[in-house]
């Protein structure tokens, strides 16, 4: 009996193709669990429990948002309200969780005037008091925020070196926003600032996506008017948005 010289390689490709017909079949198997998996029940955001549980997370959110008007630094302007539940989706992984969350994002508008950096300093020092966290690290603070961009670019509001923005001047709205959480609860606590020197409105308005919203009911006034109004009687504005979950289905949302 003669042996192939080239048995050697004919035995290793069968092999390989045999591992890859395993690895297509395995595959293949896989994306029929997930795309049948059944999933978790959308909220009906209508019944009474969901409704009450709105209620209560309204009344919390007053609280997060106490920190800023307990003081005399911000005086309120306008208020908008989204209210929104959401799908989460397998992304063809079997191990995925179909997740259900109802949330509440409000966002608050306000006037200040006075000095830029120590109200932003006290303000962050108040949120640091109400047990607020960055959400990302120290840098992603009003200190942070404060320490790296505003006195590093705006202490004469002047730049020639590093381009201009606006006649010439870096304004209040170029500054990064921050982000806070409360770890307990989940809630987040955004904060942006501006002027009445503005570009455009983008940094104005709460970007939330759309992705899987099956649910929402949104309340939200003209924030270019809201802005002409209060700069026509403050020198800055604060946009405060928080986001709460009061409503969920399968794992709970972090």
């Amino acid at each position: 009996m003669t042996v192939s010289k080239n048995f050697p390689n004919q035995l290793g490709t069968k092999k390989s193709l045999a591992l890859l017909l395993l690895i297509c079949l395995l595959l293949s198997v896989l994306v029929v669990i997930a795309v049948n998996r059944p999933g978790v029940k959308n909220i009906d955001p209508r019944n009474s429990l969901v409704t009450d549980k709105r209620s209560q997370t309204l009344g919390q959110i007053k609280q997060d948002f106490a920190v800023i008007e307990n003081t005399s630094l911000f005086s309120k302007g306008g208020e908008a309200v989204l209210d929104r539940c959401t799908k989460g989706f397998s992304e063809l992984r079997a191990s995925a969780d179909y997740k259900v969350t109802c949330s509440l994002i409000i966002t608050h508008y306000y006037g200040f005037n006075g000095d830029f950096r120590s109200t932003m300093l006290t303000l962050g020092d108040g949120l640091a008091a109400q047990h607020w966290k960055p959400y990302y690290n120290k840098t992603n603070t009003l200190a942070g925020m404060i320490e790296n961009y505003y006195d590093r670019y705006y202490a004469t509001r002047h730049t020639t070196d590093i381009g201009e923005r606006f006649n010439g001047k870096y304004l209040i709205s170029d500054l990064p926003g921050t982000t806070y959480i409360q770890e307990n609860s989940k809630t987040t606590l955004k904060v942006k600032y501006g002027e009445k020197e503005v570009k455009d409105f983008d940094w104005l308005k709460v970007s939330v996506g759309n992705k899987g919203v099956y649910y929402k009911n949104d309340v939200a006034p003209d924030a270019e008017q809201i802005h002409k109004t209060l700069t026509s009687q403050y020198a800055y504005v604060l946009v405060a948005t928080v986001e709460r979950a009061y409503a969920y289905e399968g794992k709970r949302p972090h």
